[in-house]
């Protein structure tokens, strides 16, 4: 039952509106009314300020008598006899705005309810798509994102400074010639790093995060294949500079020991959370995000691989792995984070020589290219040809939606599972 406080709030709105209150209720829609006939009487409005006409009594009686709607046009001079002043306009729609809200949140939180009563019900997938439901919300009660050029001015005035002073616009990647590219890895960007197998996109991935834990960055990574351990495993060989085969083995040679040991507190800290769960949905990992994120700034979050989440089923996996891109990328975009999504290409790369990937491989994965801003291939000769240098390696940038594309050469480790710079950086 609507409260009579929230219906004198719509009325007041109207009536502020109609007596000359011309700014502060951009954000309101006619649906954010809960009674109809005040619902048509404010779409009225907005027909009549589409046409750039004044908003009156008189002016909105006529366009709700055009429209045939003679209840709302007599209700109309009840309003106007109740309201005068227009001044207030904007606080009273604020109170209109938020009643939606709650009501929105009750039938929201109520349909949620009835899908987890019905037998089979998956309690995650629920729990997921209710915050999904309630972070929207939240959103269109804010005005959906949207912003004047003035309220963003000040951020981006910050922004340009810091590109002046030789700052990027994102985060490093820690490869030099790959951020002279990309800019760095900038919030709300989905990037991804794609390859056959073995060719190291995980140990890309891996390095990235390792620069942005040296930045006290925070980073999640959704590990879809690996287990925690062997995650582990891989950070520790890098910063320990000790073969991940001996580590993996555990043949470690005694000099090795206090060399683990050192490495220890740069591989194991509080900046690196882990998530090795099989099968995540994209809504799940979502989920999870914003958990994690909770009230600090997030600095990272990876996804390996992409092509191993679950999405939308009944049309096919084309669209499945698209609805996982695009869940990806709306993740990046909440939470202000760069994403990096690692995906695999399959054989038809090896079927061309030499099989260094390209942009339509990735074309039959669903819209992981479209919606992606950056896509960088990793391609190593040496995994080809035992003849050809086995410590280089090739990061292509195929598609970057804010700049130019190009390869970088960069070292491979392979002993320790790890790119390298090739040249210091300034």
């Amino acid at each position: 039952m609507l409260d009579d406080y929230d219906i004198q709030a719509e009325r007041s709105t109207l009536g502020a509106i109609m007596a000359g209150g011309n700014r502060g209720y951009e954000c309101l829609l006619p649906e954010h009314f809960s009674e109809p006939a005040h619902q048509k009487i404010f779409a009225a409005i907005l027909k009549i300020q589409d046409r750039s006409d004044p908003v009156d009594v008189i002016t909105v009686c006529a366009e709700l008598k055009r429209a045939g709607e003679i209840d709302a046009q007599n209700l109309v001079y009840t309003i106007a006899e109740e309201v005068v002043i227009g001044t207030n306009a904007k606080v009273y729609a604020k109170q209109v705005i938020d009643a939606a809200a709650v009501r929105e949140h009750a039938r929201v939180i109520a349909k949620s309810g009835r899908e987890i009563a019905k037998p089979g019900a998956d309690a995650s997938v629920c729990r997921n798509q209710l915050l999904d439901e309630l972070i929207a919300i939240g959103q269109r009660a804010k005005g959906g994102g949207t912003e004047t050029t003035k309220q963003m001015g000040a951020r981006h005035i910050a922004l340009l400074d810091k590109r002046r002073s030789g700052g990027m616009a994102g985060a490093s990647t820690g490869f030099y010639d790959l951020d002279g590219l990309l800019g760095g890895l900038c919030g709300g960007t989905m990037n991804v790093i794609a390859a056959r197998p073995a060719m190291g996109k995980t140990s890309a991935a891996f390095d990235i995060v390792r620069n942005f834990v040296r930045e006290k960055k925070r980073c999640l990574v959704f590990s879809l294949e690996m287990p925690k351990a062997q995650c582990l495993d891989r950070l520790l060989a890098v910063e320990a500079r000790i073969n991940i085969q001996r580590i993996r083995t555990g043949m470690l040679r005694d000099a090795e020991w206090p060399k683990l040991s050192n490495a220890y507190d740069r591989a194991f800290n509080d900046y690196i959370s882990i998530n090795d769960r099989s099968g995540l949905s994209i809504s799940e990992m979502r989920g999870l995000a914003r958990q994690w994120a909770g009230n600090d700034e997030p600095g990272l979050i990876v996804i390996d691989y992409l092509q191993l989440a679950t999405g939308d089923k009944g049309e096919g996996r084309e669209r499945e792995v698209a609805s996982i891109a695009t869940g990806a990328k709306d993740m990046s975009k909440e939470l202000d984070c760069p994403v990096i999504a690692v995906a695999q290409l399959n054989r038809a790369v090896e079927a061309r020589s030499p099989p260094k990937p390209m942009l339509r491989d990735l074309r039959e994965s669903g819209g992981i290219e479209q919606d992606a801003d950056t896509v960088t291939f990793i391609y190593r000769e040496g995994y080809y040809d035992e003849k050809a240098d086995q410590g280089t390696a090739e990061f292509m940038v195929s598609k970057n939606r804010h700049g130019p594309t190009g390869n970088v050469n960069v070292r491979w480790v392979g002993k320790w599972n790890t790119f390298q710079n090739l040249t210091k950086g300034a």
